[in-house]
């Protein structure tokens, strides 16, 4: 079996559900998105990808996050997506 691009650990499959945001007074108990991305690379090491590989993803998301003033994993968006790609 191949693995093309679009079986990778960020592939995302066409139903997409869209879910209203809340508003956190106090997010001490929200996952930050460098702890997450940090669990993210851990398992691309383990299942092989590159350094230079994982790399690009480390880039491309901080400047994400920069873009967007993100923080938490609740913060992300499909607005925030969209912002992002309008910013490139």
């Amino acid at each position: 079996m191949s693995r093309g691009r679009k079986h990778g650990v960020f592939a995302v499959n066409g139903d997409l559900v869209v879910m209203p945001t809340k508003f956190y007074e106090s997010k001490r108990d929200c996952l930050t998105i460098e702890d997450a991305l940090e669990v993210v690379f851990q398992q691309m090491r383990i299942a092989g990808n590159r350094q230079r590989t994982i790399e690009s993803y480390q880039y491309i998301f901080e400047q994400f996050m920069t873009i967007n003033k993100l923080m938490y994993v609740e913060d992300i968006t499909v607005e925030a997506l969209y912002h992002y790609q309008m910013n490139l």
